[in-house]
């Protein structure tokens, strides 16, 4: 396992993908499996080279001509950061939890930033300018992803805590920044004659968690 590389993992999806009757929810499960393996179960995985001997490493090599599809994304390839920035992300997890943070901010916190090293292409943080490798994400989810305002909010809260908690370099004043819009809705509240409706539709146990969960104003996620 300590050999195996974003490469290699890259390679096994393209073959998944290519065997007859393989579907394309079956290459996303695979990836989601791997996920979870990397980043829950081996949290600690990392090469036997260290990340700055990869980086010589590649500088050795030929370079390949990178679109600008290949240098931008922010899907991470599973297990990638943790194989090279395994310290960091476990740095992250332990400044979180000694703040008693909640496990869903934690884990949103730390998806964050394996998205944002994945979008500079797994560059080494100490190696980027702060304010402009996190201005420029930031602007990519509003202008590229077309994310909600909240979502992208949340992008920045991460990086703040990352680089002022976590790398002890705060990156300052951002000043100006494409914002992410705010998408104008009106709350849609059913009234208690559509409720009973949709009751009368249902019964045994999944009228009971409908009913209970109506009568205590509970979200969805309590179910």
């Amino acid at each position: 396992m300590r050999e195996r590389t974003g490469k290699d993992i890259e390679a096994f999806f393209t073959d998944l993908g290519k065997r007859p009757g393989t579907g394309d929810w079956q290459v996303k499960q695979a990836e989601h499996a791997l996920k979870i393996l990397y980043e829950v179960f081996l949290p600690e995985y990392a090469p036997v080279n260290s990340y700055e001997d990869i980086q010589k490493a590649q500088v050795r090599k030929k370079v390949v001509p990178r679109t600008r599809e290949d240098v931008f994304r922010d899907q991470a390839i599973p297990g990638e950061v943790e194989r090279l920035f395994a310290p960091l992300i476990s740095a992250m997890k332990t400044e979180i939890r000694s703040r008693h943070y909640s496990i869903r901010t934690e884990s949103s916190y730390v998806d964050w930033v394996r998205r944002f090293i994945a979008f500079h292409d797994y560059t080494d943080l100490k190696k980027l300018d702060a304010t402009k490798a996190v201005k420029e994400y930031l602007e990519y989810l509003a202008v590229e992803r077309a994310v909600a305002a909240s979502t992208q909010n949340q992008a920045l809260n991460s990086l703040v805590f990352l680089y002022t908690n976590v790398l002890n370099k705060p990156f300052g004043d951002l000043e100006t920044f494409v914002r992410a819009k705010r998408p104008q809705r009106l709350p849609e509240v059913m009234t208690r004659e559509e409720v009973q409706v949709l009751f009368d539709h249902m019964e045994g146990v999944t009228l009971l968690m409908a009913g209970l969960m109506y009568g205590v104003g509970c979200a969805l996620w309590n179910a």
